[in-house]
Formats: structure tokens, C-alpha cells, sequence
């Protein structure tokens, strides 16, 4: 699949495309899952919904175009994170106590899984669809610009929380009856 890296444009390959129809699989029936297991939709389903939506989208253009598969293949890539993002989730359902070795080291290979498949997969796809522009038509440059823009700032603001929940100097204590906030020294 080297060639995928020299066109990512023109050049396609029966496995990648089958990546992309299963990937887009998933984020339909998560967004499915989401709006059907959610009664009030929080701010972050929201975003989900919206990163979930937009993905499907692109997606679609892909796979109709049959071009792009390999830009859209690098894109998948993100989602590796998504199962540290999904095992932080879980761990959190289950009160896995913050302060344990299990939930630090989940958090650091969140983090370290977040800013190198999603932050940095984002910036090389921002840079290469810059430096590509001339050999995009204006509608598809335009299109995926702004689902980069709209990718980023989601990813931004989801680092943000992600940083803010699991790596601020503020340690939960708990007791028998009630749990209390405490600021370390």
C-alpha cells in the first residue's frame, strides 16, 4: 500500500476502501447508540454526534468519489485513541480510584495516544491538504478545510477536559460517608 502514500488521491486499494465502509459502519451505529442511549444529550454527546457526523460525511464523499481513499485511510489512524479515550471511560464508570497506578498509567498513554494519533494526524492532514490545495477541486478543499477546523477545535477542547479531569493538582480523598476535594501541596 505505498502507492496510497504516494497518490493519496487517485490511488485506492480494495483493503483500505473496506476499512473505510467498516469505520464508517462504527461511527453510524455509535451515533445511533448514542442518540438512542441518551435521553438528554450532554455537551459532549453533542460533540460526539457532531465529530460522528461529520466523519460520516466525509466518509461518504470517499467512498462515492473512490478517491482520497488514501488521505481518508491516514484519517483512521485517529481513531486509534479511541481505545485508551474508551478504557479511560470505562475505568471511570467502574471508580477505578483516580490516584491508582492503573488509572495514572491510562491517563499518560491517553494522553500520549491523543496528541500523537489525533493532534498530530490533524496537523499533518491540515499541512498536506494545504500544500495539495492546487490538486483539490475548490468544493472537496473546502469541505475538508472546514472538517479539519471543526476536528481540531473539538479535539482541542476534549485534550482540555481530558488534562483538566486527570492531571490537575487536585486529588480526590474519600470517606466512609463523603468524598471531599483537596488541593495538593
Amino acid at each position: 500500500m505505498p502507492e496510497l502514500l504516494d497518490d493519496m488521491i487517485n490511488v485506492s486499494s480494495k483493503f483500505s476502501y473496506i476499512g473505510i465502509c467498516v469505520s464508517k459502519g462504527y461511527f453510524i451505529y455509535d451515533a445511533i447508540d448514542i442518540i438512542y442511549s441518551n435521553k438528554k444529550l450532554s455537551t459532549q454527546s453533542k460533540e460526539v454526534l457532531v465529530h460522528h457526523g461529520l466523519i460520516i460525511f466525509i466518509f461518504s464523499i470517499t467512498l462515492s468519489l473512490n478517491k482520497y481513499v488514501g488521505y481518508t485511510t491516514a484519517a483512521i489512524s485517529i481513531e486509534f485513541n479511541t481505545i485508551f479515550l474508551h478504557l479511560r471511560f470505562m475505568s471511570v464508570f467502574c471508580n477505578i480510584d483516580k490516584n491508582s497506578l492503573r488509572f495514572r498509567l491510562l491517563s499518560i498513554l491517553n494522553l500520549v495516544t491523543f496528541v500523537i494519533f489525533r493532534l498530530l494526524t490533524l496537523c499533518w492532514m491540515t499541512r498536506w491538504i494545504i500544500l495539495n490545495r492546487l490538486l483539490i477541486p475548490t468544493l472537496w478543499f473546502t469541505i475538508g478545510s472546514l472538517g479539519l477546523v471543526v476536528m481540531m477545535t473539538i479535539n482541542i477542547f476534549l485534550l482540555k477536559r481530558l488534562v483538566q479531569s486527570d492531571f490537575n493538582k487536585e486529588k480526590i480523598i474519600t470517606n466512609d460517608s463523603e468524598s471531599t476535594i483537596k488541593k495538593s501541596n
